[in-house]
């Protein structure tokens, strides 16, 4: 992993020179938060997230790049238990998610988010609402996947 992240830095420092607010360099940053998540850096990862963030909402803030990034982002931060930060991003992504490609595995993955933060905001009947949702989508795309049982269970 120490491999990785020398690679990714060059990567950084490639971005820099190429502009940093393209969406190359909104990739790289992606990605570079990825490794850092990998080793357990969540909380040096969320810079990098949120420099992703800022220049993908400016550039495509219809991708679903983007929303992929907005929920990782907030996931970052309900790891960091900032759920009202991370509510503001997941509603973004939930959005644009909503526009594009709503029965997606992706989607189930930002309802699921989203039922994190409600169930520690105490919405308990949301929190099951969003499960629910993020259920019927899994089943729909992965049936077989032990990661609907998951949901289930949750």
């Amino acid at each position: 992993m120490k491999e990785a992240l020398a690679v990714q830095q060059q990567a950084v420092s490639y971005a820099s020179k190429m502009g940093p607010e393209t969406l190359q360099a909104a990739t790289i940053y992606h990605t570079m938060a990825a490794i850092l998540v990998d080793q357990g850096n969540q909380k040096q990862a969320l810079p990098w997230l949120e420099k992703a963030v800022s220049i993908q909402t400016k550039l495509a803030p219809k991708s679903l790049a983007t929303a992929t990034t907005l929920n990782r982002t907030a996931c970052a931060l309900i790891g960091q238990d900032e759920y009202s930060k991370a509510m503001n991003y997941l509603k973004q992504a939930q959005g644009i998610q909503e526009n594009e490609a709503p029965t997606s595995l992706q989607a189930a993955w930002i309802y699921k988010n989203l039922a994190v933060v409600q169930y520690q905001q105490g919405n308990l009947d949301e929190t099951l609402r969003l499960l629910h949702q993020a259920r019927v989508i899994q089943q729909l795309q992965a049936p077989n996947s032990p990661k609907v049982e998951e949901t289930h269970r949750w």
